[in-house]
């Protein structure tokens, strides 16, 4: 046993330790220890990647959001109503238009005032329900038509429809709002509010496609 012993301190003098290089690293001999472990401080760092390219979002930052259109509510006084006499779009949707002058604006949807509007302009508005009396109603569904044993749909109708005593009555698709809205229609001296938006200014300055309104209380 202690000849086995010598032995192989013998083997472990001869094969396990090389000299040490004019650096002091140990870099000689088929045995020789990365120059990286030749001390114990760890000199392993984290990993680093280069920034993206200018203008393009990092890796895993999300998208930004689409932006909301810009809009404002106006208060208005109708200065002059135009009524469609030839029923240009059908005798159903008569393409009525109103001028009006702006008296206030609340731009709390429009903070960097992009809406080219101010007070006591004077605003030219295309009335989509017309400026007559009008009832815009929410319908869900169409009609169901059997003839044997076929079942056809027809579905809803949006626009105008016709009228219903002295109202003109407008199909809205089902959405957010009443299920029926009045539109009292429009008359020179009113003061109405409505809202507008970017999408409703129509390319010429001082022009809007304007929706539904509300004809407000005349102050005395």
């Amino acid at each position: 046993m202690k000849t086995l012993l010598a032995f192989a301190l013998a083997l472990g003098l001869t094969y396990g330790c090389e000299p040490a290089s004019e650096d002091g690293d140990r870099t000689s001999g088929n045995n020789a220890l990365p120059s990286s472990m030749t001390n114990n401080q760890d000199t392993s760092t984290a990993q680093t990647y280069p920034p993206p390219p200018s203008g393009l979002p990092d890796e895993g930052t999300p998208e930004p959001g689409l932006a909301r259109a810009a809009s404002a509510v106006v208060t208005a006084e109708v200065v002059e109503v135009t009524l469609d006499t030839i029923f240009e779009q059908g005798p159903n949707d008569p393409a009525d238009s109103a001028k009006v002058e702006i008296t206030a604006l609340d731009r709390a949807e429009d903070p960097q005032s992009v809406l080219r509007l101010s007070v006591g302009q004077e605003l030219t508005l295309r009335l989509r329900y017309s400026a007559r009396p009008a009832k815009l109603r929410r319908i869900l569904e169409g009609t169901e038509t059997t003839q044997g044993n076929t079942v056809s749909y027809t579905p809803p109708k949006e626009g105008g429809i016709g009228l219903e005593g002295e109202y003109y009555i407008y199909h809205l698709l089902a959405g957010y709002g009443a299920e029926e809205t009045v539109l009292p229609g429009l008359n020179k001296g009113d003061r109405i509010s409505f809202t507008v938006s970017e999408v409703d200014l129509l390319g010429q300055q001082g022009t809007a496609e304007v929706g539904e309104y509300q004809v407000l209380p005349t102050s005395d």
